[in-house]
Parts: structure tokens; sequence; C-alpha cells
């Protein structure tokens, strides 16, 4: 019999939750709010007050478990070409006066 190593199935699944986390998920089930709606109250709270740097605050702490981070796009590195010989000179033109238009003055 083999020993040592990665074996396939062995370990516990990735993504399921240990025995700490479930007490955890239950203790917050039984008080019937959890942290981020408390942070969501006194965000709410603050800033009907006019406290909005204190607002501001809460809201940085609530923004990640709300609004997940965006994964990488598979844009890195330089752009990809593009081949400019298939337009015509009425085209180019009419491009370059629209790069014209979004281009930061220099």
């Amino acid at each position: 019999m083999p020993r040592g190593g990665c074996r396939q199935g062995a370990g516990r699944p990735a993504g399921s939750l240990t025995r700490r986390t479930r007490e955890s998920i239950a203790t917050a089930e039984r008080y019937g709010i959890s942290p981020l709606e408390v942070m969501l109250e006194a965000m709410l709270a603050a800033r009907a007050e006019g406290r909005r740097m204190e607002a501001f605050e809460y809201a940085l702490a609530a923004a990640p478990y709300v609004h997940p981070k965006p994964s990488s796009s598979g844009m890195q590195g330089d752009a990809p070409l593009i081949d400019m010989t298939v337009l015509t000179d009425e085209e180019l033109d009419e491009m370059g006066r629209l790069l014209k238009k979004i281009e930061p003055e220099r």
C-alpha cells in the first residue's frame, strides 16, 4: 500500500464548512442579525444623521461582503493588434477624428 503524497478524494472537500464555522453560523442565526446587517444599519444611521465620514467607514467595511472584487479578465499585457489595412482612407480619417475627441490633451 503506497504511503504519503496526495490521494484522490482525500481530505476535506474544498468549500465545505468546518465545525467551528458551522457553530459560528448557528450562533449568529440564533441572535437573528448578522455582523453585515449591523454594519449596514450603522452606515445608514450615520448617513441619516449627517455623519458622512463615519458612514463612509462603515461602507468600506461592508463593501467586500456586498460587492465582490471583479476577477481579472484576459486583458493582461498589451492590447491585441488591429489590422487597419482593411479600412478605406475615409474610414481611417473618421477614426482619427474620433480618437482626437477621446484622447486627453498632451
